[in-house]
């Protein structure tokens, strides 16, 4: 389910994780302001999606 968040930047891993925070309900591949915030953890090494989601760090 797609949500109506609108994008955000995350300029350090503080925001970003606020962000995954902020969005907790909704999904990283579909939500504007999460799935920014998920790939900088992730490209940062904070976070390490399993291998079920792997559409993540595209």
């Amino acid at each position: 389910m797609a949500c109506n968040h609108s994008a955000r930047d995350c300029p350090d891993s503080v925001t970003a994780h606020r962000l995954m925070q902020q969005y907790i309900d909704c999904d990283a591949a579909t939500c504007p302001a999460k799935g920014p915030a998920f790939r900088f953890l992730v490209a940062q090494g904070e976070v390490c999606p399993d291998d079920r989601s792997q559409e993540y760090a595209r």
